[in-house]
């Protein structure tokens, strides 16, 4: 026993010294880990990120176009109104427009990259405004214009079979023939149903799209500043 304190007395230095690398390689390891799992977090937060932006800019290109076609859609339905209350003759020109009339301008955002961010959890994003932004335009804002545009759909759908009965066919290739001109002039309610269709079209999708146009450019602006 006295051999082993005798010992311990000259080398405790080095016992000490022992220990203490010890420690600090086990600290040093797991700091390392720790900043290794951070930065994999980060990676991935980013990334995350980085797909819903670029979702969000081809959905602000799919908002133009669908209402570049709506455009199409109403002025076609006011050359129609405006025929229906003319002494105008029926011509192929109108046929066109008879067509785009009946046309539906859909929209569907790019859901994916929220659809995988949820997956991986929205704890990902350490942002809470942009956390809190992009929920708000996932689960209300598109759902709520979603149930707008589906109010145009669901007259759309009331008024085509409805005027279908003025025509002989539909042909998408050659004109469409009336089956008797003054008949189809004279029926009030087909002239309501388009002014009603017209009408909501001017309200849905073109009244609400800037609301929704908004709060994407919102949400871009918010992942702009986060991933510049």
């Amino acid at each position: 026993m006295k051999r082993i304190f005798e010992t311990l007395s000259k080398k405790w230095p080095e016992y000490v010294l022992e220990v203490l690398v010890i420690t600090i390689g086990i600290l040093g390891a797991f700091a390392l880990n720790n900043w290794n799992e951070e930065r994999k977090e980060k990676i991935l937060e980013r990334n995350l990120l980085s797909e819903v932006r670029g979702g969000l800019k081809q959905d602000m290109k799919g908002i133009d176009r669908m209402l570049e076609f709506q455009k199409l859609i109403n002025t076609s339905q006011n050359i129609l109104i405006e025929w229906l209350g003319s002494e105008q003759a029926y011509n192929d020109t109108l046929s066109t427009h008879i067509h785009q009339s009946l046309y539906y301008s859909s929209y569907q955002a790019h859901e994916g990259p929220y659809e995988t961010l949820k997956q991986f959890g929205m704890h990902k994003i350490r942002n809470d405004t942009i956390r809190r932004q992009i929920g708000l335009l996932y689960e209300v804002v598109y759902p709520e214009y979603y149930s707008l545009l589906a109010m145009y759909q669901h007259n759309l759908d009331k008024m085509g079979p409805y005027i279908e009965d003025h025509l002989l066919e539909i042909n998408y290739r050659e004109a469409i023939r009336i089956t008797d001109v003054e008949k189809m002039k004279a029926d009030p309610k087909l002239r309501f149903m388009i002014g009603s269709l017209q009408n909501i079209g001017e309200s849905n999708p073109f009244g609400n799209t800037p609301w929704v146009k908004n709060q994407i450019e919102r949400t871009l602006e918010l992942l702009e500043r986060e991933l510049e």
